[in-house]
């Protein structure tokens, strides 16, 4: 099967190839055009390009084109050509649903070769008249879904000239799409007029054509050409002549000031006696562009084309209008708009249909035929803002993300250095002062190398680096000052043969790229390994007691990273959250005694060892998240690594978990004495809690992810809480056990000693009255939080977050 898609796309490029040389040697022209139907107004638009033998400007009067047509030349000495064609005409539906495209008389000059591209209906290529060139290639059973559709277009040509009376046959695919235009605030802030994402379901219905059911619905995932057209459908319908068009349009596009961009990932695909049907997501957003070069002529680019989002004159400070610029529906496309926590003003032009009630957004539907220009006049409340704070405060530090990154560049930016420098030398400095200077050359110290450390170097390596510093500081024996140095230049060794490892691994997946992550799939499985040969290098048995409580901080930096490896983007916001977490650590180690000593520390270990209920426990959430986060490693290995990521998937998301998850456990046992309240559980949610602030201010402020931000909360939660939550509850019960023992011995009734068995029973029953305080208070909001995040995941792995962003960016 896989030869036969192979020669039929070698014969379609064959075919590409051929026609442009037998045209050149016959002083032909090489015509590709691509025809755009308006139901609503009746009219055919033609657009494309021209090659003439000469260079010169094509005449193409012969073909009936408008007045209006425009011509440009690009850099590839193709004439880019759009406008109306008026000597064609759709005619309309019979009873069977058939629609024609007539065209007559179309004239072609000796040598020409049409290339004519109908792209998003179903033809009748039987009926067809004339029959083109490429009939018999265009019906092969062998088609593949995943060749362009630039090459599947109705070919015909001629050596001496010929003149063609087109008739067209063919069908509908409908499009029932409902879409939710989510603004930005925080780039609304900015005054940014591409400030509003897209997403929402679209169902491709009526799909008769087995070819056009194929590629609607091609999920290879060794391919990625096959996101392009179902992608492509979408756009020409919401932004009329898109930026991406999947090579059925000339390359001026990529001129257009302002753009909609999205993916569309597929749910279900149904065919059955000759009709076929397909669910897709999509998630995107509108774009300004950034391209500079040739502009695109100007009547090429009315106002109704600009997609944006700004303030609505003379209608108040918080009165916007979003714009949707051109929305082209077919007869039965149905397009249903609604925009979340928003107070519509006004919706231009009037919809078929209006729906508003009171728990929910209010939704505005528009049938097909139609060509509008969308605009939305609103005002954003409360809620928005509230449910955008970590977006809205990434977009405002953005500029100076921005600025910071090509100045804090690991490969010798001057910046970096500096601030290098001179933190270490005020931490070095710091020792030599006492009181208020100290104290300041310390602040100053660490946050300038964090700085540097952890914008300069990939993701979490930078506070990996920074644990070393923190470790070199922690070396004040001056008999094993010399060996320290030496583990640390060892570590400092490991850590940056793991970056860069890590880095090199990024180009086994294309899509990384795109996403524009500190890590990797594979990075899970370099830190596994790498914390291990940090820990039998840095912790020599002989000096880990002398060396404790002062390298804590060390450990606990290198710990942090390992939990947070996967959300740390460059953002300054997560940066002063562990910033702060240090700095309670500092405060709170001098306050609590021995506790924080090696000591302890080992005898926490020890208890966890004796114990067959956290292991166990361990174990079973480990392969509960392995099964919840399976499918979301589809989107990111399967397109780059073919049979390969089937195999690896597993293995990979696997391992994924059980680094998390020892990481957070062992930060967890570290911190246990210093963090807040006494009881176990308690404790286990303010870790949690921590932890998840590092993710809402740094991926999960990512704007690519605000359609699904609660449902990634809710799992990354769970996802947290998990191990230091069955360690906080047994800690409890070893603890009530110890206490219980204590009574029964002060009491005379000691007898046979507690056991886990016995004592767990009877702590939990102690609990009971304040859990089910708290589960009748859950009770009250509990229908609601089901309501927003029925139907995701219950909890969020390391996949599941890049399955998210993978589905936005995909085809993009």
């Amino acid at each position: 099967m896989k030869r036969s898609i192979l020669i039929t796309a070698l014969v379609f490029i064959g075919m590409n190839l051929i026609a442009p040389n037998a045209a050149a040697q016959s002083r032909g022209r090489i015509i590709q055009l691509t025809a755009l139907l308006d139901y609503a107004r009746g009219s055919v638009t033609v657009d494309g390009t021209v090659t003439t033998p000469d260079g010169s400007r094509p005449d193409l009067s012969a073909w009936g084109f408008a007045e209006t047509l425009t011509a440009w030349q690009d850099a590839n000495h193709a004439w880019n050509v759009h406008g109306s064609l008026g000597n064609a005409q759709i005619v309309a539906a019979d009873a069977r649903g058939v629609y024609h495209l007539q065209i007559d008389p179309l004239t072609l000059a000796p040598g020409d070769q049409l290339t004519l591209k109908i792209p998003f209906v179903n033809l009748d290529y039987a009926r067809i008249d004339p029959p083109p060139d490429n009939l018999q290639a265009l019906t092969s059973s062998n088609l593949s879904p995943d060749l362009p559709p630039s090459l599947l277009g109705l070919q015909y040509g001629s050596a001496s000239g010929r003149t063609l009376a087109l008739d067209i046959p063919f069908t509908l695919i409908h499009k029932q799409i409902t879409l939710q235009a989510t603004p930005l605030i925080g780039e609304m802030l900015l005054n940014r007029t591409d400030s509003f994402r897209i997403s929402g379901r679209v169902v491709f219905d009526g799909l008769t054509d087995y070819g056009e059911f194929n590629r609607h619905c091609a999920n290879d995932p060794a391919s990625r050409v096959q996101y392009r057209y179902r992608v492509a459908d979408l756009l020409f319908t919401l932004d009329g002549m898109p930026i991406y068009n999947s090579g059925l349009l000339s390359n001026a596009y990529q001129f257009k000031p302002n753009y909609l961009l999205t993916s569309v990932d597929l749910s279900t695909c149904q065919y059955a006696a000759r009709r076929g049907r397909v669910e897709a997501t999509f998630n995107g957003r509108a774009f300004a562009s950034t391209i500079t070069g040739a502009p695109l002529p100007a009547d090429w680019t009315p106002d109704k084309m600009a997609d944006a989002n700004a303030h609505a004159a003379g209608q108040g400070d918080n009165a916007y209008v979003m714009q949707f610029g051109d929305v082209v529906l077919a007869p039965g496309d149905v397009l249903t708009v609604t925009v979340p926590a928003a107070e519509i003003h006004d919706v231009q032009p009037p919809p078929t249909r209006y729906l508003f009630a009171r728990d929910r957004a209010p939704e505005f539907t528009y049938d097909g035929p139609a060509r509008l220009t969308l605009r939305i006049t609103y005002a954003p409340q409360a809620e928005l803002v509230l449910h955008q704070i970590p977006a809205t405060a990434r977009a405002l530090l953005r500029s100076v993300e921005t600025a910071l990154h090509p100045l804090l560049d690991p490969r010798g930016a001057p910046l970096t250095w500096a601030l290098l420098i001179v933190g270490v030398f005020l931490l070095v400095a710091r020792r030599f002062t006492t009181g208020r200077a100290a104290t300041l050359a310390i602040g100053l110290g660490w946050a300038l190398s964090a700085l540097a450390l952890y914008f300069g170097l990939r993701g979490a390596f930078g506070l990996l680096v920074l644990g070393v510093f923190a470790y070199v500081d922690a070396l004040d024996d001056r008999k094993h000052f010399a060996a320290g140095l030496a583990r640390a230049a060892v570590a400092l060794a490991l850590i940056f043969a793991a970056m860069y490892i890590d880095n090199e691994s990024e180009n086994l997946f294309t899509l990384l790229t795109t996403l524009q992550l500190e890590s990797t799939p594979v990075t899970p499985v370099i830190f596994l390994f790498l914390g291990v040969a940090l820990a039998v290098v840095a912790l020599p048995r002989a000096q880990i007691r002398s060396l404790f409580p002062r390298l804590n901080t060390a450990v606990v930096l290198v710990m942090i990273a390992f939990a947070s490896f996967d959300v740390l983007q460059k953002s300054i916001l997560a940066l002063a959250i562990i910033g702060l977490g240090m700095l309670y650590l500092a405060y709170r180690t001098p306050r609590i005694g021995e506790k924080m000593h090696a000591t302890e520390i080992i005898d926490r270990v020890k208890t966890l060892r004796k114990s067959r209920f956290v292991p166990i426990g361990i174990v079973v959430m480990i392969l509960f998240a392995a099964q919840n986060g399976l499918q979301s490693t589809t989107a990111v290995l399967g397109s780059s690594l073919g049979l390969l990521g089937t195999v690896l998937m597993p293995v990979l998301l696997l391992v994924s978990i059980v680094q998390g998850f020892l990481a957070i456990g062992a930060l967890f046992i570290m911190v246990y004495p210093v963090l807040p309240f006494k009881a176990g559980y308690l404790k286990a949610l303010t870790l949690a809690l921590f932890l998840l602030a590092l993710f809402i201010f740094g991926t999960g402020a990512d704007d690519r992810l605000v359609s699904t931000f609660e449902s990634l909360i809710v799992g990354r939660l769970v996802y947290y809480i998990s191990v230091p939550l069955l360690i906080g509850l047994y800690f409890d019960i070893v603890q009530f056990m110890r206490v219980e023992q204590a009574k029964l011995d002060a009491e005379g009734k000691s007898g046979t000693p507690l056991t886990i068995e016995q004592a767990a029973p009877m702590y939990f029953k102690r609990v009971q009255g304040l859990i089910g305080t708290i589960g009748a208070l859950a009770s009250l909001v509990a229908p609601g939080a089901y309501a927003v995040f029925a139907g995701t995941p219950l909890v969020t792995t390391y996949f599941d977050i890049l399955g998210k962003l993978a589905a936005v960016s995909l085809g993009v």
